[in-house]
């Protein structure tokens, strides 16, 4: 499991790339998971992800889509071998996780699992969000 806090839209995930190249398979398959992400960002990270897995040889890249049913995203990630969570607000990503019944297929799945910032602080025990600019109120996620 990686655990990773920098934007790969600024090549600052260059190095978890490197390592990332040297522990895959040929064939290996990863699902993009932006649900931390804003919508309006989403497109963005996954055109510089796909560039990024495509330069260390991954072809297999896919989004999960959102507007799936619950079933057919559990599917999506038992039929991949990375599952690579994207930044944004942790809080978000838990809430989705949770309303499309992913928490215990993510804690079953035996792969690979990628986080960058929110989505490694989810993997966590206890996430603390200080208050800040962002967040009005210091929120604890479990």
């Amino acid at each position: 499991m990686f655990y990773r806090g920098e934007n790969p839209l600024n090549k600052e995930l260059d190095d978890v790339m490197y390592y990332l190249s040297n522990s895959i398979d040929i064939g290996n398959s990863i699902l993009i998971i932006p649900f931390a992400s804003e919508n309006s960002k989403v497109d963005k990270w996954f055109t510089s992800l796909k560039k990024s897995f495509k330069d260390i040889g991954m072809e297999h890249i896919k989004l999960l889509d959102y507007q799936l049913t619950n079933q057919e995203m559990q599917k999506e990630v038992k039929q991949h071998s990375i599952l690579y969570f994207t930044g944004g607000r942790p809080e978000k990503l838990m809430r989705i996780l949770a309303e499309k019944e992913l928490i215990q297929e993510i804690k079953e799945f035996s792969g690979l699992i990628v986080g960058v910032s929110a989505g490694a602080l989810v993997f966590s025990e206890d996430c603390i969000i200080t208050k800040d600019q962002y967040y009005l109120e210091t929120q604890v996620i479990e």
